[in-house]
């Protein structure tokens, strides 16, 4: 299995589409790194991270 780090590589090309799938790897690796380090020094995840989320989720929609 491939580590998110060789997705984002992989997925990296100059296609819109592509650029997309690399943005949401991206959030997806940042979200489980930032979780894992939250976690250790006590704190959760706010809800603003749930709110870009969905901001650019909505914004692949629309593209």
């Amino acid at each position: 299995m491939k580590s998110m780090e060789q997705k984002l590589i992989d997925w990296a090309h100059k296609n819109q589409r592509d650029c997309w799938n690399a943005l949401t790897h991206a959030i997806e690796l940042f979200r489980r790194i930032s979780t894992e380090t939250a976690t250790k020094c006590g704190f959760t995840l706010s809800e603003l991270d749930r709110t870009i989320t969905e901001y650019i989720l909505k914004m692949e929609e629309r593209s």
